[in-house]
């Protein structure tokens, strides 16, 4: 009887798989080769720099970066993929300044009215004197000058890490870091009910600027200071430091660098105020970038990834930023980075880095859209996760991972597409499967999907209308983000 039983259900099994072979066809897929060339890689390879500061005009990204001694060079690329073959082409941009003769750290360019603007910090003396800098241009490659032959702010302390932020009003604001070579304080850490810790500090200020962005508007304002006990992984010297600010949906987001730069620890933290300058509350999932470690052997993999600044191309937000060139030995030696950027639903920015596999370049140098986002979407879990555009790379995204185990996607309008990612939680395993308009299956299983961040399941096929796509799991799974591409 027991034989029997068994028999009829293997014979079940057959007719339900028949059954489902039957429903539908297996999808005819592409090598991935075929299309790398809508792909770039982190590490860039463009190493030797730090601070890097990237930015698009026209058809044209430029890099400008600390490293190259005095003054700085600007790099040049028309394709993000690629920045190694046009190194030797880099431009020096900018020779330097009377009042300064070291240390030329931490630039960036941006467009101002009709002409260029570069902001950076230099040391003025012999003693460690860290100034703030500005000079012009009529071009971002330059020949920049510098009209006031002296640093912009009258600080008796060491300042670092100019930031021009220009409002909705046309208001313009710069951020700067004192540097925590002059800076001691007593700090209350995470924990203590009394006292405090006496350190050598690395905070952010604000200060508005006049139109002409050569003198300022009343005093700077004290804007973060490192209070968490992931910045103080340093020791007796802490940081907040790499500041750049962003404004979204009416809310103003500082971001800010900490822990030292030649350490595995250096990361990013992100605080949100209703005001250019303040307060800000820092985020409560903070770092949003952080150094990786293998899943295997502990490893890093990923080190000191940090002072970043943001950029758009079409629609999309990016972030440039540096990690040790060494993840053995952290050193000054430091390599750039690029990865995508948003927010969240709740207003909680987020980072999609660090990743160390194929990403899709912007999609509107590829003529391409997310077709995701033009779809009505369902699932058993929650839906908005699937489209919130946060691939979950980064440890603080954990909860806004979508977790369930099926999804589907339909248009009332069908697109032509060739091109599908799914970013799967990083080292989630399982199967299941991808139907596209009710007729074509392929078979997805996450084991082959590598533990390295930010890979993902890449399916290619013939260009074809799809009006749906299901995605069907044999188990609970946890995922960051879906992307249909498609051919506006």
């Amino acid at each position: 009887m027991k034989k029997m039983f068994i028999l009829l259900l293997a014979l079940m099994m057959i007719a339900a798989s028949c059954a489902f072979a039957q429903e539908f066809e297996k999808l005819d897929t592409l090598s991935i080769t075929e299309f790398s060339d809508r792909f770039y890689k982190n590490p860039s390879g463009l190493s030797g720099l730090g601070d890097p500061h990237v930015f698009k005009v026209d058809d044209t990204y430029y890099c400008v970066a600390t490293g190259g001694g005095k003054g700085f060079y600007v790099y040049q690329t028309k394709d993000l993929s690629d920045w190694l073959s046009t190194r030797n082409q880099r431009v020096q941009a900018f020779t330097g300044t009377s009042w300064a003769h070291t240390n030329y750290w931490a630039p960036e360019i941006h467009k101002y009215g009709d002409q260029w603007v570069m902001l950076y910090s230099a040391q003025e003396g012999a003693d460690y004197d860290l100034r703030l800098g500005i000079a012009f241009a009529k071009s971002p490659l330059g020949n920049f000058y510098d009209p006031l032959r002296k640093p912009l702010l009258d600080t008796d302390y060491c300042a670092i890490d100019a930031h021009l932020f220009v409002d909705d009003d046309g208001t313009p604001y710069l951020f700067y870091v004192r540097d925590n070579y002059d800076n001691v304080k007593t700090i209350k850490e995470p924990g203590m009910k009394f006292g405090g810790k006496v350190h050598k500090v690395s905070e952010t200020y604000g200060v508005q600027l006049t139109p002409d962005l050569l003198s300022t508007v009343g005093e700077p304002v004290l804007l973060t200071t490192p209070s968490e006990e992931w910045e103080m992984l340093s020791g007796y010297y802490i940081w907040n430091e790499g500041v750049c600010v962003q404004k979204h949906d009416g809310k103003y987001y500082l971001f800010y660098s900490a822990n030292y730069t030649s350490t595995h620890n250096y990361c990013v933290g992100a605080a949100v105020s209703d005001s250019p300058l303040g307060p800000y509350v820092k985020q409560a999932n903070n770092p949003i970038l952080a150094p990786a470690t293998s899943m295997n052997t502990d490893a890093v993999i990923v080190s000191g990834p940090g002072h970043h600044m943001y950029f758009t191309v079409g629609d999309e937000l990016f972030t440039s930023y540096h990690v040790n060139t060494s993840n053995t030995n952290p050193t000054m030696d430091r390599t750039l980075c690029i990865d995508r950027a948003g927010y969240h639903a709740d207003g909680t920015a987020y980072i999609n880095g660090v990743s160390l596999r194929r990403q899709l370049l912007p999609l509107a140098d590829l003529n391409l859209k997310d077709g995701t986002k033009l779809a009505k979407a369902e699932s058993d879990g929650d839906t908005g996760l699937l489209l919130d555009g946060d691939y979950c790379i980064a440890a603080s995204s954990a909860a806004y991972l979508w977790q369930g185990t099926q999804a589907s996607l339909t248009w009332d309008e069908p697109i032509v597409s060739d091109m599908m990612m799914i970013y799967p939680e990083r080292g989630n395993t399982g199967t299941g499967r991808v139907i596209f308009n009710e007729q074509y299956v392929h078979e997805v299983n996450l084991d082959k999907v590598s533990t390295m961040p930010g890979d993902s399941v890449i399916i290619c096929y013939e260009p074809m209308e799809i009006s749906s796509v299901r995605i069907e799991w044999d188990q609970e799974t946890k995922i960051g983000e879906v992307i249909v591409l498609a051919n506006p």
